[in-house]
């Protein structure tokens, strides 16, 4: 009796601690590519638009809505992880060039077009970056790379906190 009322729930089981195995190296290698990602992206990207002096026009009219660039790309990063964990890694490659088309118009007029197109690039190619990464993790896990596995994710953000630094240079209203 009671098995048959609980059977609708079965597929709980595969998130079990039972099956911690299963699950788990998906759970970090995800965390880290959006929830790490989008911090230290974060980082670059502000620093990034802070360096941009379009002839006193501020960078917050320029760059639009605060909420949407994070949402996006955590979602750009969900969608990377989850396309290389299906061996579709060209779905990166289709997802660029539609926000490449998209934004074309913006990035070819006025002032600052190019600028903000490099911007927009920097931002997506670390965003990949973060995504390759948090999708090597969980190969890493599911395989027992311990040494690849506390090396390469901790690599990037090195990388991540050199480029911020580096940026403090090309700040234009310090």
């Amino acid at each position: 009796m009671w098995h048959t009322l609980l059977y609708p729930f079965k597929f709980l089981y595969a998130f079990s601690i039972a099956n911690w195995q299963i699950w788990l190296p998906y759970l970090v290698g995800f965390c880290y590519a959006t929830i790490a990602g989008h911090f230290l992206i974060n980082l670059v990207m502000v620093r990034m638009w802070k360096c941009i002096d379009l002839k006193g026009n501020s960078a917050n009219k320029i760059k639009g809505d605060d909420w949407q660039p994070p949402v996006t790309g955590i979602l750009e990063r969900t969608l990377y992880v989850s396309s290389l964990i299906m061996s579709h890694g060209e779905f990166i490659g289709f997802w660029i060039a539609l926000k490449v088309a998209s934004q074309w118009k913006r990035w070819s007029k006025g002032i600052g077009g190019r600028t903000i197109y490099m911007n927009s690039l920097i931002g997506s190619g670390i965003s990949i970056l973060y995504a390759v990464v948090g999708f090597k993790i969980i190969t890493y896990i599911k395989e027992n790379h311990l040494g690849y596995l506390f090396t390469v994710p901790l690599l990037l953000p090195i990388a991540t906190f050199i480029l911020w630094y580096w940026l403090k240079r090309y700040i234009k209203n310090i």
